[in-house]
């Protein structure tokens, strides 16, 4: 059953691309490219002088939301892990920005192999279809980017479920955070009050002014918000209708693909319904926006990234 929750949380999470594919894609290729190792040993590692181990108890999920309607043809816009703590029944959610420079895996348009460059995680996804690899390909890259954690799972969604949210957990009036929508109504400012529904959900998940640098943060700051929203709401529908959300999830999964199993996902559900969401629930990587030749490049401050691995993923030594 919680394979029909992912999909739910990773359509609140769908990012429609407002840049042409092919520009992103085709104008940030290197030149190929060397094949590299990361060997970085997850198992145990030492911080500030203090032993930590991973924590086992700990399953992460990559969730993808895909900028087109077709799972095989758009690119991971948005790029989450949910991460599962199986023993204090706990849900935490990791925003990663999809303009995080990192090493990702390279193909040809004939799907072989050629190495690794630093690029855009983002592309990941669609690079790695050319071998029919994207989902594995972004799960790897996402991997070698929080210095080899495991990630065993991947939920990907596309653009088709997003108007089926507001229809599943109702309409909500959010107040706007800043003013990064203003540049479609005068009147969406900061404070404005701006009903979610069907019909609004896209400009509130995905818009952003492409004539301004680093306007991505914005619109993660958005879906973020409206993400804490949902996931305590959606637990009142369960409790209310359980066969309505399931209706409602169901006509979602069409348009979803996950490699979680029948009874991994009956333990991740019992797991989700019954969790106490942790504050804060969504966590970000912290870093430094810069202006790359054609798109914004995000680059993670690496000693703030250690830390929340550890705070994440690590049980201190006693």
């Amino acid at each position: 059953m919680f394979k029909k929750i992912i999909p739910i949380i990773i359509a609140v999470i769908v990012l429609l691309s407002v840049v042409g594919m092919f520009l992103y894609f085709h104008l940030n290729e290197e030149e190929v490219i060397t094949t590299t190792d990361n060997n970085y040993d997850y198992h145990t590692i030492i911080y500030k002088g203090e032993t930590y181990h991973y924590n086992t108890d700990v399953i992460s999920v990559l969730l993808l939301g895909i900028d087109s309607k077709e799972n095989v043809d758009g690119q991971s816009d948005h790029i989450s892990l949910l991460i599962i703590d199986r023993e204090n029944k706990d849900l935490k959610l990791l925003a990663i920005p999809r303009d995080t420079i990192t090493e990702i895996d390279v193909y040809s348009e004939e799907g072989e192999y050629l190495g690794v460059t630093d690029n855009f995680l983002g592309l990941a996804y669609p690079n790695g279809n050319n071998a029919g690899k994207g989902a594995i390909s972004a799960l790897k890259a996402t991997s070698k980017l929080l210095y080899n954690i495991p990630i065993i799972y991947y939920a990907v969604g596309n653009m088709n479920i997003l108007p089926t949210l507001p229809e599943i957990v109702g309409n909500h009036d959010v107040v706007l955070p800043d003013d990064s929508l203003s540049y479609i109504n005068e009147e969406w400012t900061k404070g404005y009050v701006y009903n979610v529904n069907k019909d609004t959900i896209e400009t509130y998940l995905r818009a952003r002014d492409v004539r301004e640098d680093f306007t991505n943060k914005n619109r993660m700051l958005r879906q973020n918000l409206y993400l804490e929203w949902f996931f305590d709401n959606i637990k009142n529908v369960n409790e209310k209708d359980n066969s309505f959300l399931l209706d409602r999830i169901s006509e979602i999964l069409e348009d979803c693909d996950t490699n979680i199993s029948l009874s991994e996902a009956e333990t991740f559900y019992e797991i989700a319904i019954g969790s106490m969401r942790s504050d804060p629930f969504v966590y970000s990587l912290q870093g430094r926006y810069a202006r790359g030749q054609f798109f914004d490049e995000f680059y993670p401050n690496e000693d703030e990234l250690e830390s929340l691995i550890i705070k994440l993923f690590y049980v201190k030594e006693f």
